[in-house]
């Protein structure tokens, strides 16, 4: 029975390489508006036996490897919804990563699992060549290149990246130099690798993300591999790391790493630890060109960086607003096409019943269209500060800075900015906002919109100069920048000073770069694989899974969510698009892989969840719930959202991720 396997699937290789070899060709992604309003539900592989952890495509688009909490492999040709490879693992626990090798031809296939250990499997055969048992926690994530088709990477929760070549002999080691990058000097002895990214355009950049917000990009160029000593399998299989040990010293050299978090979190990291919060990177993603960096924030949004053009937090660098001489305030909106006024009215009426949702994503469709526009910018930092998810007011503030940018002379912008920092918890860069603004709006001081402002100000500002004059400032308050004089980077120097992190690790936290973009909607708490991607070859859309059973897609232009559909009964982990075509796998807590496609017109879409706007609202109650009531969801337990609501069912659970 084996051999007949082994010999079916050499004979569909060998039938479908011509084809595989004419779709190879059309490079250009298909993924259109058109085609993305018709996705809908194709097929659901069933084989496995528990919940689908990862999905992993060829290069070439023909074939799909998916590894489960069954602890097997499955090799499925989706085109023709035929399993073509029952892969037994030596793992005993669940497998949580798994990757052609591209120098194969899809004949080997690495997996990584909870059970510390890297297999190596001949697809052929159905044989494990090799068993890497280096790392000593769960195996979360492997990456693989083109550029260097016989290296993989692995990350694990011992907190180290390692790089084995297989050209080369491997033999487990508690000495083999094979550790690229090791946290755990760096960040302390709980550090934890979550996932981890190759450059798909430049392969000596690796992505990492750990159990904090931060996602790091490494140059391989600057790292040599090196042995670690000392390993204390005891201690929760974790290495010992004393960093006065010469071994230990510079082992990542200056400007081989940049950090990337959004500059609302570097900030709140304090008060998050206090309410027991913890915010994790569960996933990693480079586009097409290797210009950008999607990051899904366990607890948090999903934030696009753009890893060249690097910006720092715009928390408010006061020294660029000056207040020359009073002026007239001005509105520079006269190039705004009528459509896009149409689009501003629509927003402004949205805004006006309430509707704050509504009317972001309106502002983001006109921005879309003018983005050069004070007025819009501005309208949009007002509707984010009236909806208040997760970092709206930190966007808010850098909407008003972009305002103030084209257009010095707008009023509004300077307001809401002084609201921003405010409610942000920056009353003294908020006072000196308002002092700017009394310079150059004279006339509008007298407002009672602005004698409010300044009252809520003077009630903050008296209350932290009672903390400051009885010593009781506490650094975990969440208001500790209150008392601290100077700009970003001195209060990040002040929030990061931890006895568990090394001078290098505080300094490279302190540079960290801000995000170019996010997208809100979906729900990320309650497990730790939760993926991110690129839809489409020029990265035109942004998908991701959510923990109320569905996935989203958002325009990556607006940042708009244009699609919701129903891809699990319980949470949707992992997506992944096909390379060439407008064709998706997702998979989550049930034991099915599901393949979605564009659908025929007027097909009966039952997956699509129609009320968006009341899903994205949902996700974001849930994540802005109290720790513990998240952590009573994820046990099962039933917890009303509303006194007035009824209980909702939890979902049934897989073991721990």
């Amino acid at each position: 029975m084996r051999h007949r396997k082994i010999s079916l699937l050499n004979s569909v290789i060998s039938q479908e390489k011509g084809l595989r070899e004419g779709i190879h060709q059309h490079s250009s992604n298909q993924v259109t508006p058109e085609l993305i309003d018709r996705l809908g539900l194709e097929a659901e592989l069933e084989g496995h036996e528990g919940c689908v952890n990862c999905i992993d495509w060829d290069y070439t688009g023909q074939y799909i490897v998916t590894g489960s909490d069954d602890r097997t492999l499955l090799v499925w040709n989706p085109h023709t919804k035929m399993k073509i490879a029952h892969l037994r693992t030596q793992h005993v626990n669940n497998i949580f990563s798994v990757k052609f090798m591209p120098e194969s031809g899809n004949r080997m296939i690495a997996a990584g699992a909870g059970d510390s250990k890297i297999s190596l499997i001949d697809a052929e055969r159905n044989e494990t060549v090799i068993v890497c048992s280096c790392h000593l926690s769960r195996v979360k994530k492997l990456a693989v290149s083109n550029a260097h088709p016989t290296i993989l990477w692995s990350g694990a929760e011992d907190g180290t990246v390692r790089q084995m070549d297989l050209r080369e002999p491997h033999v487990c080691s508690e000495t083999t130099s094979q550790i690229l990058v090791n946290l755990l000097i760096h960040c302390g002895s709980m550090s934890e690798i979550k996932t981890i990214a190759s450059n798909p355009v430049r392969s000596e950049l690796l992505a990492v993300g750990a159990g904090d917000p931060y996602a790091r990009l490494y140059d391989r160029r600057m790292i040599n591999p090196y042995t670690c000593q000392a390993l204390d399998r005891a201690r929760i299989g974790r290495p010992l790391i004393n960093r006065e040990s010469s071994e230990n010293k510079d082992l990542l050299p200056d400007g081989c790493v940049n950090y990337f978090i959004p500059g609302h979190v570097s900030c709140r990291l304090p008060e998050y630890r206090k309410q027991n919060r913890s915010i994790t990177t569960t996933h990693v993603a480079f586009d097409s060109r290797g210009q950008k960096l999607l990051v899904n924030l366990g607890s948090e949004q999903i934030y696009l960086y753009d890893i060249f053009d690097r910006v720092p937090p715009v928390y408010l660098s006061v020294d660029k607003l000056q207040a020359p001489r009073a002026s007239q305030s001005g509105i520079k909106s006269k190039g705004i096409p009528p459509a896009v006024k149409v689009m501003k009215e629509q927003a402004n009426t949205a805004f006006e019943k309430g509707k704050y949702n509504l009317a972001v994503d309106l502002y983001n469709l006109a921005i879309s269209k003018c983005p050069n526009s004070a007025l819009l910018l501005s309208n949009k930092a007002a509707a984010l500060m009236k909806r208040k998810w997760m970092g709206d007011v930190y966007d808010a503030l850098r909407a008003c800075l972009s305002a103030i940018e084209l257009d010095p002379d707008y009023m509004k912008a300077y307001y809401r900015l002084a609201r921003c920092l405010l409610d942000l918890k920056r009353p003294k860069e908020a006072e000196k906002v308002v002092i700017i603004f009394e310079e150059k709006f004279p006339d509008e001081v007298e407002q009672g919109w602005f004698k409010l402002l300044k009252t809520d100000l003077k009630a903050v500002l008296e209350s932290l100069t009672a903390i400051e004059n009885n010593g009781r400032a506490q650094s975990g308050s969440g208001y500790v920048e209150m008392s601290i004089e100077g700009n970003h980077y001195e209060i990040m120097a002040r929030l990061n000073t931890d006895r568990n992190l090394s001078p290098a690790e505080v300094s490279w936290r302190k540079s960290a770069h801000d995000y170019e973009r996010r997208f809100c909607g979906h729900c990320n708490t309650t497990t730790d694989i939760k993926e991110a991607n690129f839809f489409g070859g020029e990265g035109q859309y942004v998908i991701a899974g959510s923990d109320d059973g569905s996935f989203f897609v958002w325009d990556h232009e607006t940042t708009n969510i244009v699609k919701i559909l129903r891809g699990d009964e319980s949470i949707v982990n992992c997506l992944q698009p096909h390379p060439t075509t407008c064709l998706l796998a997702t998979s989550g807590i049930d034991s099915v892989v599901r393949l979605w496609s564009p659908r025929p017109e007027n097909f009966e879409n039952e997956r699509l969840v129609k009320d968006s706007v009341s899903a994205a609202l949902a996700n974001q109650r849930r994540m802005e719930a109290d720790p513990f009531q998240m952590m009573l969801l994820s046990m099962g337990y039933n917890l009303p959202r509303d006194a007035e609501e009824e209980e909702e069912e939890a979902p049934p659970q897989c073991q721990n991720s």
